[in-house]
């Protein structure tokens, strides 16, 4: 059998770390829900098997550029797969994100099957 994909998911809403189990599971992906991005920080290594780190924009609140400045210096992110999801009307944080190394950003709200197509792209 094939080992599941680890995937972090960092958002503030439990409700929506219910819908990621709801809608990634199935498709074999392994879930480690996370409410901020300091809860985050303690366990990221590079032997976490981590391979996908899925960030709702709605972390940052109003410290974006100081989220946004860890995420560049971070050494164990460069080399690990970010997926962003932004409001639509987040255009600029959106572009910062694009900027960072493996990077990608889903614009919601997005349909599931634009969620799944973006992680397969990735893994």
């Amino acid at each position: 059998m094939k080992s599941p994909r680890r995937i972090a998911i960092v958002d503030r809403s439990v409700l929506a770390h219910n819908v990621y189990q709801l809608l990634l599971k199935p498709l074999g992906y392994s879930l480690l829900p996370f409410n901020d991005i300091k809860s985050l920080k303690s366990v990221l290594t590079p032997r976490s098997g981590l391979k996908v780190l899925l960030i709702n924009s709605n972390v940052f609140g109003k410290n974006f550029e100081s989220g946004l400045e860890w995420l560049k210096k971070e050494g164990v992110l460069k080399n690990l797969e970010k997926l962003f999801l932004c409001q639509a009307g987040e255009k600029k944080i959106a572009g910062e994100l694009r900027k960072l190394p493996r990077s990608r950003v889903v614009l919601k709200p997005f349909h599931p099957r634009q969620l799944e197509e973006a992680l397969k792209k990735i893994c």
